[in-house]
């Protein structure tokens, strides 16, 4: 009897545990995501272009802000090259590009109505190395 209490106050303490790191997922850089919130990256490399867009759809009655920018793996760090800012729906830039890979990088904040800042969501683009 003494093990069947034990094994059931292990697995209660394995459950809850899980749950909690469940709940914690649903949290990005301290702020949670909220459900109708998205963000839509693409990138492409044509000849020496790389060209670099992002959408985003965002809850009725919330602003944004967002960064997209064009980076660069050097020695083992993305280095962003090119960048732009906006407050729309949609950002879009490009820039001539020699070897190596680059990616996109979508970064967008989003704001209630008092200016508290209420989400963040970080998107990449698939790379491409050339």
């Amino acid at each position: 009897m003494k093990k069947t209490k034990t094994a059931i106050l292990v697995l209660a303490i394995v459950i809850l545990t899980g749950m909690t790191r469940l709940i914690a997922g649903a949290e990005t850089n301290g702020v949670f995501e909220i459900p109708g919130n998205r963000v839509n990256v693409t990138f492409s490399v044509s000849g020496s272009t790389a060209q670099a867009g992002m959408t985003l759809t965002r809850v009725n009655g919330l602003t944004s802000s967002a960064w997209l920018r064009i980076q660069k793996l050097d020695n083992g760090n993305w280095t962003t090259i090119k960048w732009v800012y906006g407050t729309g729906y949609s950002l879009t830039t490009s820039v001539s590009v020699s070897s190596g890979s680059y990616r996109a990088k979508a970064m967008v904040y989003f704001y209630d109505n008092t200016g508290a800042l209420v989400d963040t969501i970080t998107k990449y683009s698939a790379i491409w190395t050339i």
